[in-house]
């Protein structure tokens, strides 16, 4: 499930997936059920996390 982490805390894959640091701040993880993890720096992670999640579980409905 996607997830928001806090500003100035740097998040690492370490080989696990893809980040896409473009500022400092938020950042949107994605943990796929299949694939590896993607992670991006946006405005309003946890927005995002939210709208991904309710998207998500419309679908295994």
């Amino acid at each position: 499930m996607p997830k928001a982490v806090p500003p100035a805390r740097w998040y690492r894959l370490s080989g696990l997936g893809t980040t896409v640091m473009l500022r400092s701040g938020e950042c949107l993880v994605i943990h796929p059920r299949r694939g590896r993890e993607f992670a991006v720096s946006v405005d309003d992670a946890e927005r995002g996390a939210a709208l991904l999640s309710a998207l998500s579980a419309q679908r295994t409905r």
